[in-house]
């Protein structure tokens, strides 16, 4: 039990004293209205459900996701 509570004490301890070195968070930016994702990858076979999409050979997919405020599309091949 007294090395239970010693462990719990010295938890607490450092602790309080981390969160006492930080700085006050500042809030963050709002994000902004406009935003695009995009991406690539090369893959050695695409299989979907069971069936190479690539004819058991490399293959290579790319997408691209444009953002406005809420507003999003997606594409991907």
């Amino acid at each position: 039990m007294r090395i239970l509570f010693s462990a719990f004490a010295a938890t607490l301890i450092t602790v309080s004293v981390a969160q006492a070195a930080d700085p006050p968070a500042e809030a963050a930016p709002p994000p902004p209205d406009f935003d695009i994702a995009f991406g690539a990858k090369w893959l050695s076979d695409y299989n979907f459900r069971g069936v190479s999409q690539t004819d058991r050979d490399y293959g290579f997919q790319g997408y691209i996701e444009p953002k406005y405020k809420w507003f999003y599309i997606g594409a991907a091949g």
